[in-house]
Protein backbone atom coordinates (compact mmCIF):
# COMPACT_ATOMS: atom_id res chain seq x y z
CA UNK A 1 0.00 0.00 0.00
CA UNK A 2 0.98 3.55 -0.66
CA UNK A 3 0.88 5.69 2.52
CA UNK A 4 0.28 8.94 0.62
CA UNK A 5 -2.59 10.93 2.13
CA UNK A 6 -4.43 14.10 1.14
CA UNK A 7 -1.73 16.40 2.61
CA UNK A 8 0.95 14.73 0.48
CA UNK A 9 -1.36 14.90 -2.52
CA UNK A 10 -1.55 18.67 -2.11
CA UNK A 11 2.23 19.06 -2.44
CA UNK A 12 2.35 16.57 -5.30
CA UNK A 13 -0.40 18.33 -7.24
CA UNK A 14 1.23 21.74 -6.78
CA UNK A 15 4.44 20.38 -8.33
CA UNK A 16 2.63 18.54 -11.12
CA UNK A 17 0.24 21.30 -12.22
CA UNK A 18 2.82 23.00 -14.50
CA UNK A 19 4.82 19.81 -15.17
CA UNK A 20 4.88 18.61 -18.76
CA UNK A 21 7.42 15.79 -18.36
CA UNK A 22 5.81 13.22 -16.06
CA UNK A 23 3.51 11.02 -18.13
CA UNK A 24 2.29 8.37 -15.68
CA UNK A 25 1.21 8.78 -12.09
CA UNK A 26 0.19 5.74 -10.04
CA UNK A 27 -1.41 6.63 -6.72
CA UNK A 28 -3.35 3.37 -6.45
CA UNK A 29 -3.68 1.92 -2.99
CA UNK A 30 -2.91 5.22 -1.29
CA UNK A 31 -4.94 6.75 1.51
CA UNK A 32 -6.41 9.48 -0.67
CA UNK A 33 -9.89 10.77 0.18
CA UNK A 34 -12.37 13.20 -1.39
CA UNK A 35 -10.11 16.21 -0.79
CA UNK A 36 -7.46 14.63 -3.01
CA UNK A 37 -10.04 14.42 -5.81
CA UNK A 38 -10.36 18.20 -5.73
CA UNK A 39 -6.58 18.61 -5.73
CA UNK A 40 -6.15 16.21 -8.64
CA UNK A 41 -8.95 17.90 -10.55
CA UNK A 42 -7.32 21.29 -10.10
CA UNK A 43 -3.97 19.86 -11.24
CA UNK A 44 -5.57 18.31 -14.34
CA UNK A 45 -6.82 21.72 -15.47
CA UNK A 46 -3.28 22.85 -16.26
CA UNK A 47 -1.20 19.67 -16.58
CA UNK A 48 -0.83 18.59 -20.20
CA UNK A 49 2.01 16.07 -19.82
CA UNK A 50 0.23 13.42 -17.74
CA UNK A 51 -1.21 10.70 -19.97
CA UNK A 52 -2.09 8.06 -17.35
CA UNK A 53 -3.50 8.56 -13.87
CA UNK A 54 -4.30 5.65 -11.57
CA UNK A 55 -6.10 6.37 -8.31
CA UNK A 56 -7.67 2.92 -7.98
CA UNK A 57 -8.19 1.40 -4.54
CA UNK A 58 -8.43 4.74 -2.77
CA UNK A 59 -11.17 6.44 -0.75
CA UNK A 60 -11.97 9.17 -3.28
CA UNK A 61 -15.66 8.31 -3.18
CA UNK A 62 -18.33 10.02 -5.21
CA UNK A 63 -17.34 13.51 -4.05
CA UNK A 64 -13.69 12.98 -4.98
CA UNK A 65 -14.62 11.62 -8.41
CA UNK A 66 -16.93 14.59 -8.96
CA UNK A 67 -14.10 17.01 -8.14
CA UNK A 68 -11.61 15.14 -10.32
CA UNK A 69 -14.10 15.20 -13.20
CA UNK A 70 -14.23 19.00 -13.05
CA UNK A 71 -10.56 19.17 -14.00
CA UNK A 72 -10.93 16.46 -16.60
CA UNK A 73 -13.35 18.64 -18.58
CA UNK A 74 -10.58 20.96 -19.76
CA UNK A 75 -7.63 18.54 -19.70
CA UNK A 76 -6.06 17.84 -23.08
CA UNK A 77 -3.34 15.32 -22.23
CA UNK A 78 -4.78 12.51 -20.12
CA UNK A 79 -5.45 9.33 -22.12
CA UNK A 80 -6.14 6.80 -19.36
CA UNK A 81 -7.95 7.27 -16.05
CA UNK A 82 -8.19 4.39 -13.61
CA UNK A 83 -10.83 4.83 -10.92
CA UNK A 84 -11.36 1.18 -9.98
CA UNK A 85 -12.67 0.52 -6.49
CA UNK A 86 -12.80 4.13 -5.30
CA UNK A 87 -16.29 3.92 -3.77
CA UNK A 88 -18.03 5.97 -6.44
CA UNK A 89 -21.78 5.88 -6.95
CA UNK A 90 -24.00 7.01 -9.81
CA UNK A 91 -23.40 10.71 -9.05
CA UNK A 92 -19.69 10.19 -9.69
CA UNK A 93 -20.42 8.55 -13.03
CA UNK A 94 -22.76 11.41 -13.93
CA UNK A 95 -19.94 13.89 -13.19
CA UNK A 96 -17.54 11.84 -15.32
CA UNK A 97 -20.10 11.73 -18.12
CA UNK A 98 -20.25 15.52 -18.07
CA UNK A 99 -16.48 15.63 -18.39
CA UNK A 100 -16.50 13.08 -21.21
CA UNK A 101 -18.91 15.23 -23.18
CA UNK A 102 -16.24 17.96 -23.22
CA UNK A 103 -12.98 15.98 -23.08
CA UNK A 104 -11.61 14.52 -26.31
CA UNK A 105 -8.25 13.19 -25.11
CA UNK A 106 -9.33 10.41 -22.76
CA UNK A 107 -9.43 7.01 -24.46
CA UNK A 108 -9.64 4.60 -21.49
CA UNK A 109 -11.77 4.80 -18.35
CA UNK A 110 -11.69 2.13 -15.64
CA UNK A 111 -14.59 2.14 -13.18
CA UNK A 112 -14.36 -1.53 -12.18
CA UNK A 113 -15.32 -2.56 -8.69
CA UNK A 114 -17.43 0.48 -7.87
CA UNK A 115 -20.26 -1.74 -6.69
CA UNK A 116 -22.69 1.13 -6.06
CA UNK A 117 -22.38 2.43 -9.61
CA UNK A 118 -25.63 1.41 -11.29
CA UNK A 119 -28.01 2.13 -14.10
CA UNK A 120 -28.32 5.91 -13.61
CA UNK A 121 -24.54 6.23 -13.94
CA UNK A 122 -24.53 3.89 -16.92
CA UNK A 123 -27.20 5.95 -18.67
CA UNK A 124 -25.20 9.14 -18.18
CA UNK A 125 -22.04 7.45 -19.49
CA UNK A 126 -23.93 6.05 -22.47
CA UNK A 127 -25.28 9.50 -23.35
CA UNK A 128 -21.80 11.02 -23.08
CA UNK A 129 -20.23 8.29 -25.19
CA UNK A 130 -22.58 9.16 -28.02
CA UNK A 131 -20.94 12.59 -28.09
CA UNK A 132 -17.38 11.38 -27.49
CA UNK A 133 -15.83 9.32 -30.28
CA UNK A 134 -12.35 9.33 -28.73
CA UNK A 135 -13.22 6.91 -25.90
CA UNK A 136 -11.99 3.44 -26.81
CA UNK A 137 -12.36 1.41 -23.65
CA UNK A 138 -14.66 1.48 -20.63
CA UNK A 139 -14.25 -1.03 -17.79
CA UNK A 140 -17.42 -1.66 -15.78
CA UNK A 141 -16.78 -5.10 -14.25
CA UNK A 142 -17.82 -5.42 -10.63
CA UNK A 143 -20.38 -2.61 -10.81
CA UNK A 144 -24.16 -2.82 -10.37
CA UNK A 145 -24.72 -1.84 -14.00
CA UNK A 146 -27.42 -4.00 -15.56
CA UNK A 147 -26.42 -6.16 -18.52
CA UNK A 148 -28.82 -4.27 -20.82
CA UNK A 149 -26.86 -1.06 -20.18
CA UNK A 150 -23.60 -2.86 -20.84
CA UNK A 151 -25.01 -4.01 -24.19
CA UNK A 152 -26.25 -0.51 -25.03
CA UNK A 153 -22.87 1.03 -24.20
CA UNK A 154 -21.23 -1.66 -26.32
CA UNK A 155 -23.54 -0.78 -29.22
CA UNK A 156 -22.84 2.94 -28.85
CA UNK A 157 -19.14 2.16 -28.91
CA UNK A 158 -19.39 -0.36 -31.74
CA UNK A 159 -16.15 -0.42 -33.67
CA UNK A 160 -14.30 0.65 -30.53
CA UNK A 161 -12.95 -1.66 -27.86
CA UNK A 162 -15.05 -2.16 -24.76
CA UNK A 163 -14.33 -3.94 -21.57
CA UNK A 164 -17.44 -4.31 -19.47
CA UNK A 165 -18.04 -7.04 -16.92
CA UNK A 166 -14.80 -8.60 -18.16
CA UNK A 167 -14.37 -8.95 -21.87
CA UNK A 168 -17.43 -8.23 -23.95
CA UNK A 169 -17.67 -10.86 -26.64
CA UNK A 170 -20.04 -11.59 -29.49
CA UNK A 171 -22.29 -13.66 -27.20
CA UNK A 172 -22.90 -10.66 -24.94
CA UNK A 173 -23.54 -8.35 -27.86
CA UNK A 174 -25.88 -10.88 -29.50
CA UNK A 175 -28.07 -11.17 -26.46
Amino acid sequence: RNPLQDAGARALCEVLAPNKLLQRLDLSGSHLGPDAGALLGHMLKTNTGLTRLDVSNTRLGTLGVDQLARGLRSNTGLRELRLARVGSEDKGAVALAGALAANRSLTRLDLAGNSRLGDAGAKALCDALQLNASMQEVELSGTAVDRSWVKLIANVMSGRALVARGKVDKALLAG
